[in-house]
């Protein structure tokens, strides 16, 4: 028996009805072991009828016809595609058909539902009321460091004159600070792209023990900046005194909402799923809590077409 379809949406998006968003879970789905069960991704393994069938359910349950889905190859870069009347439903049946080298994708046309699929990086929706402009990226430590997200809301801005302070937010369960351990590498092309900002949202691993950063639970599913209070920041600075095998705890929310709001994006338009997907594989896919053997979940925004 398949188990109940489980969607998750963003507060913020529900006072503006001319605009769809969920948030996938694992569950409701037809995939079996460890893709159970509602897989959203063709390149994993799974079987392809299996997944083309979760697409179905779920689009059943939103309304929307599943060859409209429209998705990015997601290569973990910062690309930023526009999509067109054209580009509906690329990606919705096959990988070949997906649009090559994006990982955000925006659109100010109607019945255009985009997609990324994620287990452990963010799916961030955004959407300007005003202009009547919706996207989504896909944001990893990668896409992070490479600034995606202030990439996608400046398009915006350039593109179709969307102003920051009217742009609304919504960013997906992702892995959480207390799982998202990274390298020095790591910790040096964030430096690199945010400067001495960076140590707002890495903490040293020798300087906190694993318990100090347990995950949020679904109730505290708010702003980062309230169910994390307790963040302990990385000193600035701090890697210069190290060694090559210095590891540190990435908060990707953080970050993420680091760059929103300095490409001018109100905090209190920005709303955050502090749900760790490593510390809850009941619920989400995790690539790291799951050893790369697993499917994954999926953030959707569609701008609905408007009745006169």
């Amino acid at each position: 028996m398949p188990q109940e379809l489980k969607l998750l949406t963003y507060d913020n998006f529900s006072e503006h009805p001319q605009v769809l968003n969920a948030i996938t879970t694992r569950k409701g789905g037809v995939s079996k072991g460890v893709y159970h069960s509602l897989n959203l991704a063709l390149h994993v393994g799974d079987s392809y009828g299996m997944v083309v069938r979760n697409r179905e359910i779920l689009s059943d349950d939103l309304g929307i016809d599943p060859k409209s889905l429209t998705l990015g190859e997601q290569i973990h870069g910062s690309n930023v595609f526009i999509v067109k009347e054209e580009d509906k439903g690329r990606g919705a049946l096959g990988l070949e058909g997906a649009i090559k080298g994006a990982d955000s994708l925006i659109t100010n046309l109607p019945n255009i539902p985009l997609v990324v699929l994620v287990a452990d990086c963010a799916a961030v929706s955004l959407y300007d009321p005003i202009k009547k402009v919706a996207a989504i990226a896909h944001a990893g430590w990668r896409g992070a460091s490479q600034r995606i997200v202030s990439k996608t809301t400046l398009k915006m801005v350039e593109d179709f004159g969307s102003k920051p302070s009217d742009i609304i937010v919504g960013v997906s369960p992702a892995i959480g600070p207390s799982r998202l351990e990274v390298g020095k590498e790591v910790y040096k092309e964030f430096k690199k792209s945010y400067g001495p900002d960076v140590h707002r949202f890495f903490a040293e691993s020798s300087l906190i023990r694993h318990s100090e950063l347990a995950c949020p639970s679904e109730a505290q599913r708010s702003r980062v900046s309230e169910s994390h209070s307790d963040w302990i920041p990385a000193a600035a600075g701090m890697t210069e005194k190290g060694n090559s095998e210095e590891k540190y705890y990435l908060n990707l929310w953080l970050a993420i909402e680091h760059q929103l709001i300095n490409t001018g994006v109100l905090k209190e338009n920005i709303e955050i799923m502090a749900h760790c997907t490593a510390c809850d594989t009941d619920n989400f896919y995790s690539h790291r809590a799951e050893h790369g053997k697993t499917g994954r979940f999926a953030g959707l925004v569609m701008i609905k077409e408007q009745i006169l």
